[in-house]
């Protein structure tokens, strides 16, 4: 977050459901423990807050290896 963002975090914020193409502007990524699921490819798959827990997350995961 902030206005000069470590790359990984740029990368993660601007391709997940934080970006909103109309605006151009992605929002910040809330506190820690917010989660991106990226497949082997790099594609951001899903975001999740910080209030998601891991295990809500199984599913898309296992989907994503079974690719």
């Amino acid at each position: 977050n902030g206005a000069n963002p470590n790359p990984v975090f740029a990368y993660l914020r601007r391709n997940s459901e934080l970006y909103d193409p109309q605006t151009g502007q992605a929002k910040v990524i809330p506190w820690n423990f917010a989660k991106f699921i990226v497949n082997r490819k790099g594609d951001v798959i899903k975001f999740a807050p910080p209030t998601t827990s891991p295990m809500e997350l199984r599913s898309i995961i296992e989907a994503e290896l079974e690719k």
